[in-house]
């Protein structure tokens, strides 16, 4: 008898929305703690970015290095750290075939008033972001965050270049290899390299994390100026497909929200 072939995984685009038409009542009831979706016209249209700019501006930026040359952690059984006063947008261009980088640092003021944040903040309905925690991100092409979820509100605003996104909702935890605590952080996944094979080579994720099959993942690659919102708990893997400049813009959840939170995410 024929060996029966295995279904491949099958992905759905995130949806893409224009702000000028998503109102607060529509992200709240569509997509609010309930599924991903990019939001397109946050950023004035006049607004551009030079990247090297930005980097004269950052205060005490710091550059993770990658024990493995690929996948970024903030754990020192993942990444190394040093500081990154003289760093330059060439230096995380060229380090990509070498040895990727991948730098983060506070946002500078001047720029997050250039973010069309108060326009997030009515579509969110949202009083404050996290401010301790909104961060800028420069990455050499190749550079992945593996597959991990968070515990507030999140999104992602592309400034340069392009990242790719694979999301799972939290529905699809047993399936998606979850640490335990020794061979890595309770909040992140054993299993990596998806968003490198989702769309042309599914076959070789399923060959190492066939339990994969089982799970609807959402797939799309950011543009410039693009900014996309993941919900608290929902696992995603982010892929640096070219050097990268982005911003992270979290917010908490609500007290309601907390007290409903699934048994993955229990404090």
């Amino acid at each position: 008898m024929p060996v029966p072939v295995p279904a491949p995984i099958t992905y759905t685009p995130v949806p893409i929305v224009e702000a000028k038409n998503l109102s607060e009542s529509t992200f709240r009831l569509k997509y609010r703690s309930r599924k991903p979706v990019v939001i397109r016209g946050i950023v004035p249209s006049d607004l551009w970015f030079k990247q090297e700019d930005i980097i004269k501006k950052l205060k005490t930026p710091t550059v993770m290095i990658a024990h493995d040359n690929a996948n970024f952690i903030d754990n020192d059984k993942y990444v190394s750290k040093r500081s990154a006063e003289d760093i330059t947008v060439a230096d995380i261009a060229q380090a990509s075939s070498k040895q990727r980088l991948y730098l983060r640092s506070i946002v500078p003021e001047d720029v997050k008033d250039g973010l069309g944040l108060p326009l997030l903040q009515e579509i969110a309905n949202v009083g404050s972001f996290k401010d301790d925690l909104m961060r800028l991100w420069l990455s050499s092409a190749g550079c992945i965050t593996p597959l991990h979820y968070d515990r507030c509100h999140g999104t992602l605003l592309q400034l340069a270049g392009t990242k790719r996104f694979v999301i799972f909702s939290g529905d699809d935890t047993r399936q998606l290899y979850p640490c335990d605590g020794l061979n890595g952080p309770t909040h992140a996944s054993r299993a990596r390299y998806i968003g490198r094979h989702l769309d042309t080579q599914p076959s070789t994720i399923l060959q190492q994390w066939p339990k994969l099959r089982d799970t609807d993942p959402w797939l799309v690659d950011l543009q410039p100026g693009d900014l996309l919102y993941t919900p608290p708990g929902f696992w995603h893997e982010v892929t640096s497909t070219s050097v990268s400049l982005s911003v992270t813009v979290p917010w908490d959840m609500t007290a309601q929200e907390i007290a409903c939170v699934p048994a993955h995410m229990a404090f």
